[in-house]
């Protein structure tokens, strides 16, 4: 799997720790919801109303490819003011 950089230090880090665990960049609904502390129904829901992460379907199947969903929980952070 390539190296990547993220902007923070959270997206950095689950790059570390999940790019050796998964080598094909390829998560099932399962595997992305155990990173993010979701639900496996939480995604399902965003699939279908929109506003998730990307994810690629094959077949009847849906994956998400790390490094974008690394990106889609960057995105979600806020900072308190």
């Amino acid at each position: 799997m390539q190296k990547s950089t993220f902007t923070t230090p959270i997206g950095q880090a689950l790059w570390e720790v999940h790019a050796q665990k998964y080598p094909d960049g390829l998560l099932t609904t399962e595997e992305a919801a155990g990173i993010s502390r979701n639900t496996k129904a939480y995604l399902e829901t965003l699939r279908s109303r929109g506003g998730g992460p990307e994810y690629l379907k094959i077949g009847s199947r849906c994956f998400y490819v790390l490094v974008p969903y690394i990106r889609w929980i960057e995105s979600r952070m806020e900072t308190h003011r």
